[in-house]
């Protein structure tokens, strides 16, 4: 799901790149009315561009760009050991973080966006992808941690079988020989008598 939105992301910040250009050309305050009408309008398809790609940067109806736990939202909380111990990976408001407003409809507007919000939505985006970036590596070092950790626990519980095993069938051999010492000191006792009546002439 961390891949999944980090795709998003990156889709987001590419499409940004185009916002910007847009908008640049929106600042310019000599263009004809025709061309303000056609930035604009691209302005607004990239703009859904953008709110599509939120949308769908969503893994089994689980998305880490919406707050809204009613529709898949929300903090995703996993559980990242043997002890029951949680990891939270924090959900971003995509949204409200990560969407421009409509196109401004001057340039002084387009002007004040460049510097003042865009700025300030590129550094969330920024900010975003890098601590997604760090919870998708840390739950790669934990997978695998894990893992091995798995194969050292299963390799020790190998061993303590195998030595159980090895103390069991030796107190089975020495009952066995003990058994045959037995049948043997038996065996000596019952031919005594015997020899003791030939001994007399019996």
């Amino acid at each position: 799901m961390i891949d999944v939105t980090l795709l998003g992301l990156l889709q987001v910040s590419r499409t940004m790149v185009e916002l910007r250009t847009v908008l640049t050309r929106l600042a310019v305050g000599t263009i004809s009315d025709d061309q303000r009408d056609q930035y604009e309008l691209q302005f607004g398809q990239l703009r859904t561009q953008v709110e599509r790609f939120i949308e769908d940067a969503a893994y089994h109806a689980r998305s880490a760009l919406s707050t809204v736990a009613t529709s898949g939202g929300g903090n995703i909380v996993a559980i990242r050991n043997e002890a029951g111990t949680t990891l939270t990976i924090a959900a971003f408001d995509g949204v409200t973080d990560f969407l421009v407003t409509a196109a401004p409809t001057d340039a002084s507007g387009a002007k004040l966006a460049i510097t003042g919000d865009w700025s300030d939505l590129n550094g969330a985006i920024n900010d975003a992808l890098n601590r997604l970036g760090a919870d998708a590596r840390y739950i790669d070092a934990q997978v695998s941690y894990n893992r091995d950790k798995l194969d050292a626990v299963e390799s020790g519980l190998g061993t303590l079988i195998g030595a159980d095993i090895a103390k069991e069938t030796a107190k089975l051999q020495a009952l066995q020989i003990r058994q045959q010492l037995g049948t043997q000191t038996l065996s000596i006792t019952n031919q005594a008598p015997q020899a003791l009546l030939l001994l007399l002439g019996r």
